[in-house]
Parts: structure tokens; C-alpha cells; sequence
């Protein structure tokens, strides 16, 4: 593999024509009179090539007032490209065509004719590849913090031996993909309707559910598609919770309108509706695909008999306290709730013949601050509790014998990590298959991937604008 020789080709938009814009990347490569093969690019014909054309909004633009749509929550507008730069009808002209010159110029660089647009076909000599060369296009638009955000063309390269999916609650970007090794965003899917609340990766690794406000979107992650494959309709609230069936049959969601709701995944239709009552923080499936466990702001935990459609345990760990996370063991041996005032509580699960015997294992303080998830290993020797006051944790999970009544004060798990490093509000989590890595997302922009026995960040996903609240880890590697 040859490496990658890059290229930044820079334009400042203003009224520069067409021309002037297809002159300044001819320039770029014609060849010098030393001969028809020589180029401006050391090299070239060694090396891969990436050509980055990066076209931004005139230096003197100022953007224009924007109203606040009362409608929409603060700071939740899209507003246009227009709006964002102030790049005029002429500009916008001018813009389209740099980003045909760009693609333009990835022939020229393969055929080394580089007299007009109109007879690039005509050469045949080729100095470089045709599959060497990769053109991305960045269209930049100035941020109201000045800063430049941006949405990349063709992808580069493809998922390594994982990918990160992160959302950031920027209704302009939506859910990214990122590498997980090189950390390179390979994709930006956009959300317009609403924030993203929590994502879900089907079993298969070939559809990601993204839950926003009364909706959730299914889309194919192997795609460049970036329209939903299906759209799941029926929810009045914020669906703060998702979950997919073993084979994907069915998805199961939580919601603040106080439901819990089974979908058939074929046709997006609802199959079941259960009631909480009061809003419903979070749902999780049962690994005997026989039961779903959610909670809720009221504070109980209810675990639901779907063979028997009806409810069959309801768990209340601290009187009016809102169970904010739940989560159960892939083995179904162990069921954890995590409360707003940062406590966790740990229950041993019982299959027995005919029902689920649930008995009390411990409860302990995890953090002082609300805990906004909560997730048991997929090896269900660590559990993972992410909070309001900036961390992350690791516990050790041992010693899982239902508490007797003799004992007087419960046996909290061992704490083994705490991940520190974060600079706000902590929001999600995800392991990967062997439990050796954990990703976090978290309100100061950035997804962090953690070696969890060395507690250090082996990657930063950084080029979010607002915060990571939710995030999913596509891992393809098998489980050790």
C-alpha cells in the first residue's frame, strides 16, 4: 500500500467566477516545461493521493440576524447555508462549480490533461492511478462561535475492527461514524427532526435505530443512504430508551409519555403498548427474549411477562426517587437500576419454571450526582456507571449472593476504575465485545474510548459542535 501523499487546496469564496476558481486548481497541476510527465506534486506517481478542496464563505461576510423559532427549543434552529455563511446567489454559483471542478480534477490528476474541462476524456496518458486518487469536498460554514464546521464528501476509507456511532444533539449534524482505531468520522447521518436520544445497533450489525422526539429512525449502516430505511410512528414524547430482539423481529422503546411500546421491525408497526404511568427513563430486553424490564420517573422498575401481556414484578428501590437507567446480564443472572440520586441497586434473577424469582443482592452509593446510565459487561464481570459529576465508573461485579436478612448493611461491588476526564455531564456508554474497552459521550463534544484494565483514552472523537449524548459501538470482533 502506498501511503497517502495529501493535498489542501483552499478557496475563499467571493465573486470570483467559475474560471477564475478552474484556473487555480489547473495551475495546480499542469505540467512544468521540463517535460509532459513532470508534475507539481513530488512524486506523484509513488504515491496515493488525496485532494482536499476546502471552500469557504467571503472573509467580509457577516451573518445575518436569525429569528428564534418559538416552536423549537433554544438554539434548536437549522438554519441555511445561507443563513450560516451569507454566501450570495453568485457565490453559491460559484460554489457548486469548485465542487464539479473538484471532482474534475481527480481525472485530470489520472490523465495529466489538464487543458479544459472539455477534453479531459480526450487524454490518455496517465500519471497516476485512477483508484489512487480520492477528491473530498468541505463545504466550511462560519459557526456563530466562529469557528468552522464542516460535512466531508466521498469517504476515504471504511470501518477498521469497529466503528463508533456518536450523536451530539446538533440538529445541523446528527449521528456520526467514526473509526475506532484511527478515529476518522467515516460518516455524518442527518437527524433535521429533533436531538437524538439513545442509539441501538441491531444484532446482525446491519441497522442502527436512532430515537429522537416521537420517532425512531432505522437506517442501514452499511449504506451511504442517508435516508431512513423505516420510520417508527406512535410515541406522543421523547423516546429515551430502544432495544432490538435477538433476531431483530421486533424493537421494543421507552418513552416519556409514559409507554413502552413493541414494534414489529418489518413494517414499523406497533404490536404491544404497556403503561407506566409516569415517564418511562429507559427499557431493556430480557436475554430469554420472554420478558422487557423499564423504569420510570415515578421511581419503580417493572418487569413485563410477554407471554402473559401483562406485568409481573414491579420493583420500587427508594420511594419517589426516578430510576433514570436499567440493565440486565447477558447471562440473565443479574438486574441493575440506577437512580437520580446516584445510587445503584443490584437484584439476582431466578429462572424458574414458570416465572422469574427476583431476589436482592446490594445497593450502594455509586456517585453523588444523578447517574445518567448504567451497563453490565457483555462478560458481566464489570458494570459501568456514567454521571452529572463529570465521570465514569468501573465496578467490579462480585459476590452476587442474594443478601440474606441477617446481614445488616449490603456489600457494595469493589470499584475498580474512575475514568476522569471529562469536562461536563457524562451521558452514555457502550463496551465492546471482549469488555476490555469501554466508549463514553459526554456534553463537552467529545466520545472517548477507554482501555478500561489501564483506564486510559486510547482514541478522542473529537469534531462534534454541541454534546455527545448518546453513542453505540459496532464491534466485529468476536467475543474472547
Amino acid at each position: 500500500m502506498y501511503p497517502i501523499l495529501p493535498l489542501t487546496v483552499h478557496f475563499q469564496l467571493a465573486s470570483s467566477s467559475p474560471t477564475t476558481l478552474w484556473d487555480r486548481l489547473r495551475s495546480l497541476c499542469l505540467p512544468p516545461p521540463a517535460g509532459p510527465t513532470a508534475c507539481r506534486f513530488p512524486r506523484l506517481t509513488h504515491h496515493h493521493l488525496t485532494l482536499v478542496v476546502v471552500i469557504s464563505p467571503p472573509r467580509e461576510s457577516t451573518p445575518p440576524k436569525q429569528s428564534q423559532d418559538k416552536t423549537s427549543p433554544a438554539g434548536s434552529s437549522r438554519p441555511s447555508l445561507q443563513d450560516t455563511s451569507g454566501i450570495g446567489a453568485e457565490s453559491r454559483r460559484s460554489q457548486e462549480a469548485a465542487v464539479a471542478i473538484a471532482v474534475a480534477m481527480s481525472v485530470i490528476l489520472c490523465t495529466g490533461n489538464a487543458s479544459s474541462p472539455s477534453h479531459m476524456s480526450r487524454s490518455r496518458s496517465r500519471s497516476v492511478p485512477l483508484t489512487a486518487v480520492v477528491v473530498v469536498v468541505v463545504l466550511a460554514t462560519t459557526t456563530p462561535s466562529g469557528r468552522l464546521s464542516s460535512s466531508a464528501g466521498p469517504e476515504a476509507s471504511r470501518h477498521c475492527a469497529g466503528s463508533v456511532v456518536g450523536e451530539h444533539a446538533d440538529r445541523q449534524a446528527g449521528c456520526r461514524f467514526w473509526e475506532a482505531l484511527s478515529g476518522i468520522c467515516s460518516r455524518t447521518i442527518q437527524h433535521p427532526d429533533s436531538q437524538v436520544n439513545r442509539l441501538c445497533i441491531s444484532p446482525d450489525k446491519r441497522f442502527l435505530a436512532a430515537a429522537g422526539h416521537h420517532t425512531v429512525k432505522l437506517y442501514d449502516i452499511k449504506s451511504t443512504n442517508p435516508n431512513p430505511l423505516l420510520t417508527f410512528e406512535g410515541h406522543a414524547g421523547n423516546i429515551t430508551g430502544v432495544a432490538f430482539h435477538c433476531e431483530g423481529k421486533w424493537m421494543v422503546t421507552s418513552s416519556e409519555d409514559g409507554t413502552v411500546k413493541i414494534w414489529e421491525t418489518r413494517t414499523g408497526t406497533v404490536q404491544r403498548s404497556y403503561s407506566h404511568g409516569s415517564a418511562a427513563n429507559d427499557v431493556v430486553i430480557h436475554p430469554n427474549q420472554g420478558e422487557i424490564i423499564s423504569c420510570d420517573r415515578s421511581g419503580s422498575v417493572r418487569i413485563w411477562d410477554l407471554a402473559e401481556n401483562t406485568c409481573a414484578h414491579e420493583l420500587i428501590p427508594e420511594e419517589d426517587v426516578p430510576v433514570s437507567s436499567v440493565t440486565v446480564a447477558s447471562d440473565g443472572t443479574l438486574l441493575c437500576a440506577a437512580n437520580t440520586l446516584g445510587n445503584v441497586f443490584v437484584w439476582t434473577l431466578r429462572q424458574l419454571y414458570d416465572r422469574t424469582e427476583i431476589l436482592p443482592v446490594t445497593h450502594f452509593s455509586a456517585h453523588k450526582e444523578y447517574i445518567t446510565r448504567l451497563l453490565l459487561s457483555p462478560d458481566v464481570k464489570k458494570l459501568a456507571t456514567c454521571s452529572a459529576d463529570h465521570t465514569a465508573k468501573i465496578w467490579e461485579v462480585q459476590d452476587v449472593r442474594p443478601r440474606s436478612e441477617a446481614e445488616a448493611e449490603p456489600r457494595p461491588f469493589p470499584l475498580e476504575a474512575t475514568l476522569t476526564g471529562h469536562q461536563r455531564w457524562v451521558w452514555d456508554c457502550a463496551f465492546s465485545a471482549d469488555s476490555a474497552y469501554l466508549v463514553t459521550a459526554c456534553s463537552d463534544h467529545y466520545a472517548r474510548l477507554w482501555e478500561v484494565q489501564s483506564q486510559q483514552i486510547i482514541r478522542q472523537y473529537n469534531g462534534h459542535h454541541r454534546g455527545a449524548v448518546c453513542v453505540a459501538l459496532n464491534d466485529y470482533s468476536e467475543t474472547r
